[in-house]
């Protein structure tokens, strides 16, 4: 749950609100309705991994790692994490064995829509190892030093 006061969808690189506005067009017919801001860095040290994207159903925000809004990072990553936080709002999850999934079938196909969705997934997975060293709170596993394979997104 989201904490604090709202922050900005302006970036010093990224206009989330552009890129949500035309995500929105393209993907999903207008229907997604959200907040969009950058999320705060909070300089935590002791994270093993991190989310670059998280969407709060009851405010209805979708939230971008800071991490993010760089020069170097190119837009379709920004667009594919902030398409993938937009498919939350209109897949809704499912209970399985009293399980509640995020990520179902229906989302990961509404997910792979995005154009570039490859693409992104390739960028993040060369680049984690930066990303994880240009923020202090990413981190790469404690114990063995090492980069774990991560999915792409988290819920």
């Amino acid at each position: 749950m989201p904490k604090g006061k709202s922050h900005s969808a302006q970036g010093r690189i990224y206009d989330l609100k552009k890129i949500f506005r035309r995500l929105n067009g393209l993907y999903f017919n207008g229907e997604v309705k959200a907040r969009i801001e950058w999320g705060k860095s909070r300089g935590q040290k002791s994270r093993r991994s991190r989310e670059f994207g998280s969407y709060y159903y009851q405010e209805k925000l979708i939230r971008i790692h800071p991490v993010l809004d760089q020069a170097w990072v190119p837009l379709y990553v920004i667009e594919a994490v902030m398409h993938h936080e937009m498919c939350h709002q209109i897949c809704p999850d499912e209970v399985k064995n009293g399980r509640r999934m995020v990520h179902t079938a229906h989302f990961r196909r509404k997910e792979r829509e995005y154009y570039h969705f490859h693409e992104a997934e390739k960028w993040m997975h060369k680049n984690l190892k930066k990303l994880m060293q240009a923020a202090p709170l990413l981190k790469v596993e404690a114990k063995s030093g090492r980069i774990k394979q991560l999915p792409l997104f988290a819920a």
